[in-house]
């Protein structure tokens, strides 16, 4: 655009076009609740600016240009697509949505949170697709919310990962124990381990993570005592540990929930694991720039939802 058409305002816009259709100084100036004066002004000004009369004397009336109509088909383009732009995003609904949700899970949560998560997305419309990734590494995560190759991702706090994502939005999603699960019947039943002496003197079973050790608050813990893990075997996914577990004497340190829900599905028990291990507590990560999202408002409701059912349902 030349300069000749800079400062033009919305408003003005809206008066021309007004104009160039009623045809009418008068009627365009009740109509803007402003005088004749200004409207004739303006007109002249776009004269000027357009290089075309637009509007010219026809005894007691006035027509359109030919340029005028021109101009006068654009504009009702133009100030179309500005009120479209400006109207508030209109909110999400997922019965009638096309759309696919990317989210990051840490290892634990894709088995645990994750189907929750799936099945109320699938659910809420016919069209809705979801894909699920794990979180390889914490350095990444802020790269991938910002290029939107992932929508959120529900991480698990640790030392190294707690103020690395600072500046993105954040909430909290659960805190849960450590536990140990093995198959009914172990003896660890009988004497559950009450500090890492006797924690150690069991045969392990762990995840080979697909996230990096940073990710692992469970591992940190254990790299810090004076004594090694007897790892038998590295499984790594974490959905094919507990049917090891069927099959062995194996033990495997995990959430409570993720623990509780294989529980609750196959022969296997719950034993409280020593209380050196913390608390973990996961949350949820999304960046700025989708923060105001009707879909991923949305989803991330879903999500936050989700997590407090999974906190409502007795896991002893």
């Amino acid at each position: 655009m030349s300069k000749a058409f800079g400062n033009i305002t919305s408003n003005q816009l809206n008066i021309l076009a007004d104009l160039l259709k009623r045809q009418s100084v008068t009627q365009t100036a009740d109509q803007f609740n402003t005088s004749q004066s200004s409207v004739s002004r303006l007109l002249a000004d776009m004269r000027l600016r357009f290089n075309d009369p637009l509007l010219v004397r026809s005894g007691d009336k006035m027509l359109v240009t030919d340029r005028g109509r021109s101009v006068s088909v654009q504009l009702d383009d133009i100030l179309g697509n500005l009120s479209m732009l400006l109207a508030p995003e209109e909110d999400f609904d997922p019965s009638n949505a096309d759309r696919i949700f990317s989210l990051g899970f840490t290892d634990s949560n894709i088995a645990s949170l994750g189907p929750a998560v799936v099945s109320e997305i699938l659910k809420s419309g016919p069209s809705l697709q979801t894909r699920l990734s794990p979180v390889a590494s914490a350095d990444r995560v802020i790269g991938l919310l910002e290029r939107r190759e992932l929508d959120v991702v529900v991480d698990c706090v640790t030392r190294f990962n707690r103020d690395l994502h600072e500046h993105l939005k954040f909430y909290p999603l659960l805190s849960q124990d450590v536990v140990l699960l093995t198959r009914q019947g172990h003896p660890i039943e009988q004497d559950p381990p009450l500090d890492d002496i006797d924690y150690h003197k069991w045969k392990h079973v762990a995840p080979n993570p697909i996230s990096e050790p940073a990710n692992d608050p469970i591992g940190d813990t254990l790299r810090k005592l004076s004594q090694p893990r007897k790892v038998f075997a590295s499984i790594p996914d974490y959905n094919l540990i507990p049917y090891v577990l069927l099959q062995s004497d194996l033990v495997f340190t995990t959430s409570r929930e993720f623990a509780s829900r294989f529980a609750r599905l196959l022969p296997l028990t719950v034993t409280p694991a020593p209380d050196f291990f913390p608390k973990l507590e996961f949350r949820l990560l999304w960046h700025s720039i989708s923060d105001q999202t009707p879909s991923c408002i949305w989803l991330r409701k879903v999500i936050l939802d989700a997590a407090k059912r999974g906190r409502n349902i007795d896991l002893d």
